[in-house]
């Protein structure tokens, strides 16, 4: 490995670790006497008949654990759902693997016991529920055929919508999304912490909102099914509960929540921070893009490439630049190729760019880009070129979205494996480096 590419693999594997839950929560988090304090929330615990924690999502078991470090002794029991091979060994509290991306039984089983206590739970108990990216598919109870479930997350993932409009119509197919969690839960005070993969910490689609109050309706959901022209091949049960919603036959989601107060963790911006740090100590001139960046990854690919041009054709310094940024991009699936989207980003940038001295990596927070083992991947132009020589075709790889498949036989992979925290896309581009 060249001394750029271990650089930014540098980075990005330490960045990664430093926004780890635990290492958010030791420095957000601490208790006093009675009081669990984070931020400006102040929780007299004592007032508390009982304590519970239930969570889902990547990082849910890990914040779990670090949390019992605080209040363990305080708290009754607690179940939490991960993804398979995100589990960590917590006392009182269950730690149950389930689907993703796509959900499973499992999901339901594990979102029912989840269920039993909140609706055991008393007026003068306390539920604190941990929450981060991976719990749409982690906490589910459809109101529709796990089936049916199964196929309507299949057509959404793959068809280029936004997270945001993916969880307007999970939110309107679930008896726990959008609010309904809160509302099961009430009058029992919940605690919502919340390890945000959402553009501007937008806590409605953060695992599709179970904790707090939605403004989306039956009709949106339809509309979103519409724009991408899913309605059609939709299970019967799905158009169904979408009609009798927008008829009125079923309640909307509720729009206001009293009973949960919300703490952000740690998020996106979180990340770029540190990467900036880290950037910076290698001697590296760095620039952080202060917008979420979102889109198809190949056109986000082409701003990357106009990035790079704009610095070598103005920057005249000695050192290289290093360009900073996060987000969350998509892809629209035609192929029937394997891969994610921070490898078709970084496969595209290395057609897109081939002319250019400029490197690029693009890696998912969680470890897991896509359906594959790999987090991400980093490539130059020398990766097309080293690609023509073996006699490979960029061009074709990318148009079967195969990703994957390319990167294992030019090669370029990232895999570290789950690294139990979830804040969206790192994305790093090195220019004026030799």
């Amino acid at each position: 490995m060249m001394w750029a590419e271990k650089a930014l693999s540098d980075i990005a594997i330490k960045t990664i670790e430093g926004v780890r839950p635990d290492r958010l929560m030791e420095k957000k988090m601490l208790l006093d006497k009675n009081k669990l304090v984070i931020g400006n929330l102040e929780i007299d615990l004592i007032k508390y008949d009982n304590i519970y924690i239930i969570g889902f999502g990547k990082a849910s078991a890990l914040m779990a654990s670090h949390l019992m470090k605080f209040i363990g002794n305080r708290v009754k029991n607690g179940w939490i759902n991960v993804k398979y091979g995100y589990k960590v060994d917590v006392p009182k509290v269950t730690v149950w693997e389930a689907g993703h991306p796509l959900p499973d039984e499992n999901t339901i089983k594990g979102t029912k016991e989840i269920l039993k206590i909140v609706e055991n739970a008393e007026d003068d108990d306390f539920i604190i529920t941990l929450i981060s990216g991976g719990g749409s598919a982690l906490f589910e109870d459809p109101l529709i055929p796990l089936k049916d479930l199964i196929q309507v997350n299949e057509l959404l993932l793959g068809c280029g919508a936004t997270i945001q409009e993916i969880n307007v119509v999970r939110k309107h197919i679930s008896r726990v999304k959008g609010g309904w969690l809160a509302k099961l839960a009430e009058p029992t005070e919940m605690l919502a912490l919340i390890l945000s993969d959402v553009e501007g910490d937008d806590v409605s689609s953060i695992a599709s909102g179970p904790t707090c109050g939605d403004r989306s309706t039956f009709y949106d959901a339809f509309a979103v099914l519409e724009r991408y022209g899913l309605w059609n091949s939709l299970a019967e049960s799905v158009r169904e509960i979408i009609k009798d919603g927008i008829e009125g036959k079923i309640s909307e989601t509720p729009e206001r929540i009293d009973n949960v107060n919300t703490v952000i963790l740690g998020n996106n911006f979180d990340a770029l921070k540190i990467a900036e740090t880290l950037g910076k100590e290698k001697g590296f001139e760095v620039e952080v893009v202060d917008k979420f960046i979102v889109g198809e990854a190949r056109s986000v690919a082409k701003k990357f490439v106009k990035m790079a041009e704009e610095t070598i054709s103005t920057r005249k310094v000695n050192k290289p630049v290093l360009v900073v940024a996060g987000g969350e991009t998509t892809v629209t699936v035609r192929g029937n190729g394997v891969g994610g989207r921070n490898q078709e980003l970084a496969l595209a940038f290395a057609i897109y760019g081939k002319d250019l001295n400029a490197l690029f990596l693009s890696i998912s927070t969680d470890g897991t880009d896509g359906p594959t083992d790999a987090a991400g991947a980093i490539a130059s132009g020398k990766t097309y070129h080293r690609a023509l020589e073996y006699g490979i075709d960029p061009d074709g790889y990318l148009e079967r979205n195969d990703s994957y498949s390319f990167f294992e036989k030019v090669g370029g992979l990232i895999k570290i494996g789950p690294t139990y925290t979830n804040v969206n896309d790192l994305m790093l581009l090195l220019v004026n480096y030799s």
